[in-house]
């Protein structure tokens, strides 16, 4: 081993760093930007994210997709095992898919970063622990998500188990004592609204008279405005609910005596997936082994339905998945309502899979599947009031989390670097009137701290202090949109002239959409060039009403509404008859 080797940096944790010595950071995600006084000093070079190949992120997503059902089938045996019942896969995929969905693709990110770093032959040192840390469990999925995306504590034990089973002779391990809090917090959502926290505590008296009353429906996180979702109710003629007890926090008991099972019979000629084998039940969720008795019997206390209908409870509430799937066991029909988009995407591991749990999908955009129902937006589209004589030019940004947690399509992990350069050349180029105008909406920070990198660049006066996404619509002449998904859609209901910059490189969009992208394109309204999208918008920026409703603008957002989304003259009523139908 060549003394003057560099040492390899897997993660921000800047205790195991050493900067007196050329460094090579695995990816981007290691230097975090309030932090670049201490990485700016270093001798440093970065290793570029390897599903930055396109090419690669395809082959992988099909590779992933077989072993998701795979490994889905032998998790269904082993958990039906390990808790002495007796459900099918369906009930399993309600329960732990979204999940396994991202935990596959979590470790295979970081499988294939070091992989590709040992196959670089360079001679390498990196700092390991010196002890195993096997008590990193998450209670729950949303538990789970942050720690994989965000705990840098997390992501190094990955890594460094990896490094251990990869063995690559020109990387040598050191092996340090590194103090570490072995701890995480919870990830909860609580609101402060007075109104809510009423209608919550009425939602729970009203819960507990009809505990043991079976519902013909239960619509719960269904995206409808509350007005609307009262007329539903009123119209099944049932009590109005928000359903507060899949809201209940279960406390797992932390002196269990429960034995985590291993797959110790599992061998592939994969060397990754026999790591997977030997990992995941030490990061599964304890909501699927310790906690999924108290949980499950929980679940028995609650109300019975016959059509249940979710726009997002399916992914991260524990209990309403436990019940949901004992519903669905027992005959129930499950509906699930697309909850955002307008140009979905051609890759992504989740793309299936709501189709794969349910009996029925609501659907916005135009796509032909047997179980879809085409539907007005249950988000229902507000209508904006615009203020007159606006100034503004609205720019939405981006921002996804710093470690990768998903195989899907966009600008996921350091690609959110480019996106963010392409964004800042887009700035550069506008006319010094129009950037005096322009106001950033930074997506929240996920690791990339987008806003401060913009404050730094162009003053904080550039941040939008809107609390709200339509606040900044309603102040607007020009919305300017960095991806193609739900605020969009949203910006093209809206009325106010839209233009979408996006870099369409990263954004592998269905085929069905492969016309409609390219009339939008041709109208400029979608753009991926951003030094051609800031002349645009400086030469219509006078009145950018013009442009928007000339006939081929018009022509082309009827198109974009028949693709993506259009709402009729009376949503309450196609809704109503097709909950009618249902039952």
């Amino acid at each position: 081993m060549n003394k003057n080797s560099l040492l390899l940096i897997t993660t921000a944790l800047e205790k195991t760093w050493k900067s007196e010595q050329p460094v090579i950071f695995l990816g981007e995600w290691c230097r975090l930007y309030n932090r670049k006084h201490i990485w700016n000093k270093m001798n440093y070079k970065t290793i570029p994210w390897h599903w930055s190949d396109r090419a690669k992120l395809a082959k992988d997503c099909d590779y992933l997709d077989n072993l998701y059902e795979t490994l889905l089938i032998k998790l269904t045996f082993k958990l039906n095992e390990v808790h002495k019942v007796n459900y099918d896969v369906r009930y399993w995929r309600i329960i732990i898919g979204t999940w396994l969905l991202t935990y596959i693709p979590v470790l295979w990110d970081r499988w294939e970063s070091i992989r590709i770093l040992g196959s670089l032959k360079n001679d390498m040192k990196t700092v390991v622990p010196n002890r195993t840390f096997n008590n990193f469990v998450p209670d729950n999925y949303n538990q789970s998500i942050t720690i994989m995306t965000e705990d840098d504590k997390w992501n190094y034990f990955i890594y460094s188990k990896i490094l251990k089973f990869q063995n690559h002779k020109n990387i040598k391990l050191i092996k340090c004592h590194i103090p570490f809090i072995d701890s995480f917090k919870s990830a909860q959502n609580f609101s402060d609204s007075f109104v809510y926290n009423l209608a919550i505590r009425v939602d729970k008296i009203i819960g507990k008279i009809l505990r043991k009353t079976n519902s013909n429906f239960v619509l719960y996180k269904s995206y409808f405005p509350y007005k609307f979702l009262l007329k539903l109710f009123f119209k099944f003629r049932q009590f109005p609910r928000l359903y507060s007890e899949f809201e209940k926090q279960i406390i797992f008991d932390k002196n269990s005596n429960f034995i985590r099972p291993q797959f110790k019979e599992e061998h592939s000629k994969s060397n990754f997936e026999n790591f997977l084998y030997s990992q995941i039940f030490n990061d599964m969720p304890k909501a699927y082994l310790e906690g999924y008795k108290k949980i499950s019997k929980y679940c028995e206390s609650l109300t019975s339905a016959k059509i249940i209908f979710t726009a997002n409870a399916h992914f991260a509430n524990e209990v309403f998945k436990n019940w949901a799937a004992k519903q669905v066991n027992a005959g129930a029909k499950l509906i699930i309502s697309s909850h955002g988009g307008a140009l979905s995407e051609e890759k992504s591991l989740l793309l299936y899979h709501e189709e794969k749990i349910c009996d029925i999908k609501t659907v916005y955009y135009r796509e032909s599947n047997p179980k879809y129902v085409k539907l007005t937006p249950n988000k229902l589209v507000r209508k904006i009031n615009v203020k007159r004589d606006s100034e503004q030019i609205t720019l939405v940004g981006l921002e996804l989390p710093r470690y990768s947690y998903r195989a899907q399509t966009g600008p996921n992990s350091s690609l959110i670097i480019e996106e963010f350069n392409q964004k800042v050349s887009f700035i550069n180029s506008l006319n010094k009137k129009n950037r005096d105008f322009l106001k950033i909406r930074p997506y929240s920070n996920r690791g990339w701290f987008t806003k401060e990198r913009y404050s730094d660049l162009y003053g904080e006066k550039i941040i939008s202090k809107n609390k709200s996404l339509f606040q900044d619509f309603s102040m607007s002449k020009l919305i300017v949109c960095s991806y193609p998904q739900t605020t969009f859609l949203e910006a093209m209901h809206s009325g106010i002239p839209t233009v979408l910059l996006y870099k369409k490189e990263y954004w592998e969009l269905n085929k069905i959409f492969n016309e409609l992208v390219a009339e939008l394109e041709k109208v400029n309204i979608i753009f991926s060039d951003s030094k051609k999208a800031a002349k645009f918008v400086n030469n219509i920026s006078g009145n950018p009403k013009i442009w928007w409703n000339t006939p081929e603008i018009i022509k082309a957002k009827k198109m974009f509404f028949h693709f993506c989304g259009s709402a009729t003259d009376d949503p309450f009523s196609e809704w109503s008859n097709f909950f009618e139908t249902i039952k």
